[in-house]
């Protein structure tokens, strides 16, 4: 476990505040902000901040649904059918994962966020 100054955990207690909002405001947190602030602000490594980013978000995600669930906004039906993928999909990424560098880990991370925005930045609907 990391070791930390008081303003590196107030840093961290930052990040968590915002990444919370985030989640529950747009449904995501992990990929996009926590890995980016983990490897580039506090410096841990990709693969460590993968692991620590999902640890994270479990509870946080969690939280998100809840609420979500609370004003009718989640579809369970659809949900449980994609935790069958979802969670076999998560083994095996994790798993691969660790076969790469951790350098391509942090490009291809970023290749996959900047597509994402320009497909849904030029979306008509």
């Amino acid at each position: 476990m990391a070791t930390f100054t008081w303003l590196g955990v107030i840093g961290l207690v930052f990040t968590g505040l915002l990444v919370g909002v985030f989640s529950g405001f747009f449904g995501l947190g992990g990929g996009v902000i926590i890995i980016p602030v983990l490897t580039e602000v506090f410096k841990m490594a990709p693969h460590k901040a993968l692991g620590t980013s999902l640890a994270i978000m479990f509870p946080t995600a969690f939280m998100g649904a809840f609420r979500h669930a609370h004003y009718g906004n989640t579809d369970l039906k659809v949900a449980i059918i994609m935790w069958c993928g979802s969670l076999l999909g998560a083994f095996l990424g994790a798993t691969w994962v660790s076969q790469i560098p951790g350098n391509l880990v942090k490009k291809l991370l970023a290749i996959v966020i900047i597509l994402i925005a320009l497909r849904m930045f030029f979306s008509k609907s």
